[in-house]
């Protein structure tokens, strides 16, 4: 380790590369292990922790999520990924105004994200926000026009509200996209219903 800091080699490189690939391939608990030993060595990794934090998630140990998370956004107030993943930890544990409150940090950071609009989005559509879920999946499909999930989340959205041809609009989109989306086809059956 000391020849490694000496010659300019991050020490961390392979566990950083080794964390990286188990938790591309599902394995979290060797991901989270790898992810812990890196913060033991840099407590102040923020998107070690960011990564940390999402592995937290999908074990769905979102209370453990939210304190790593929180940390990561604390040490690193502009880091809009970590503000993202977030959010969605909050919305997880049904706490929307919370979530909603990450979810604009995040957008106030990089507007033209996607990730983050569609999260946004989600956070407005849970509180009841329907009109504004409505204009910021608006938003970020003028930034991504093909992008299938936030067309989905907003045909939900358009049922909610009523709007009938719009949610069709939007499924019919989807499915002329992705043909291999069910969601979309059981949301369409359900309108012509």
């Amino acid at each position: 380790a000391a020849f490694a800091k000496a010659s300019g080699i991050d020490p961390n490189a392979r566990l950083v590369a080794e964390a990286a690939e188990h938790r591309r391939t599902g394995r979290w608990a060797k991901a989270e292990s790898a992810y812990r030993e890196i913060l033991r060595a840099d407590p102040t990794a923020v998107k070690i922790m960011r990564e940390l934090g999402v592995v937290l998630s999908h074990t769905r140990r979102f209370e453990e999520s939210i304190m790593v998370l929180k940390r990561a956004v604390e040490l690193s107030p502009t880091f809009a990924a970590a503000w993202t993943d977030l959010s969605i930890a909050f919305q997880m544990l049904d706490r929307y105004e919370e979530a909603l409150d990450c979810a604009l940090s995040a957008v106030n950071l990089v507007p033209d994200q996607t990730r983050a609009l569609m999260v946004l989005g989600e956070s407005y559509f849970q509180i009841g926000k329907i009109d504004k879920a409505i204009s910021t999946y608006e938003k970020g499909l003028k930034i991504e026009p093909d992008n299938v999930p936030l067309l989905s989340a907003m045909g939900i959205a358009f049922r909610i509200s009523g709007r009938q041809q719009d949610a069709i609009r939007c499924y019919e989109t989807c499915i002329s996209k992705m043909p291999s989306l069910g969601e979309a086809y059981y949301n369409l059956a359900n309108l012509k219903t």
